[in-house]
């Protein structure tokens, strides 16, 4: 997902105008107007967490990826759990470094 993609959806989200997608669900019914205020109010602040930060981090995880050369001194080919990070300007690889000395078999 890029960060422009992320803006444009909560930007539409928290468009007003007639047709928009929050004033369509109060207009149904699906929605109530304090629920949409709320749903607002996250959306703002979250566009204002990571504006102008495109590689602000959303989540990270231990990915099992090959190693193509993330774990040095492990056989290449090998599945390796490695720390990875999903960002608004998309996932990211770690970088490659050998697996500590003193790390348990």
């Amino acid at each position: 997902v890029l960060r422009s993609d992320l803006i444009k959806a909560a930007l539409a989200w928290a468009d007003r105008a007639e047709g928009s997608l929050s004033s369509t669900l109060v207009d149904q019914g699906k929605l109530s107007p304090s629920d949409r205020d709320m749903i607002d109010g996250m959306v703002r602040g979250a566009l204002e967490t990571h504006r102008g930060d495109e590689d602000a981090p959303l989540a990270t995880f231990g990915g099992n990826l090959l190693n193509t050369g993330l774990i040095t001194n492990l056989p290449q080919g090998a599945c390796v759990e490695v720390k990875c990070v999903a960002a608004a300007a998309g996932s990211r690889r770690p970088t490659p470094a050998p697996l500590p000395r003193n790390a348990p078999p």
